[in-house]
């Protein structure tokens, strides 16, 4: 895929949006594989492209859950075509409806490979 950054900024500004959030499946039976690839997008606010989006993934996760693609966890992989790869991991609570959306995965913060920054932390009910 090949970005064409002006009309990105020209759809954004027309939806309202900050940014464009585009992904492919994967096919895989392996439990830590990804679930999708993706890349994000926001030339209006100059960022052309990002690495990793927590945000942005959490609502494809919730988009794919209510689309029937229900796996125990969300593994999205993001930043390929910057040569910085991130692995978000969600998850999602529900019953009926979801009740909750955790977001996590491994970061690099000035240069130091942090593993699992992440919210797994004390958020239960």
């Amino acid at each position: 895929m090949v970005p064409n950054f002006k009309e990105i900024s020209i759809l954004s500004k027309e939806m309202k949006c900050i940014s464009i959030h585009c992904f492919a499946l994967t096919e895989s039976d392996i439990d830590n594989a990804s679930t999708a690839v993706c890349r994000n997008f926001a030339p209006l606010y100059s960022i052309n492209e990002e690495a990793a989006t927590g945000t942005s993934n959490c609502a494809l996760a919730c988009y794919l859950h209510n689309l029937g693609i229900r796996p125990q966890r969300y593994i999205f992989e993001q930043g390929h075509n910057l040569s910085s790869v991130s692995r978000i991991i969600v998850e999602l609570k529900t019953d009926t409806d979801i009740l909750d959306v955790r977001v996590g995965g491994d970061g690099i913060i000035e240069g130091v490979l942090n593993k699992n920054t992440s919210i797994w932390g004390s958020r239960e009910k």
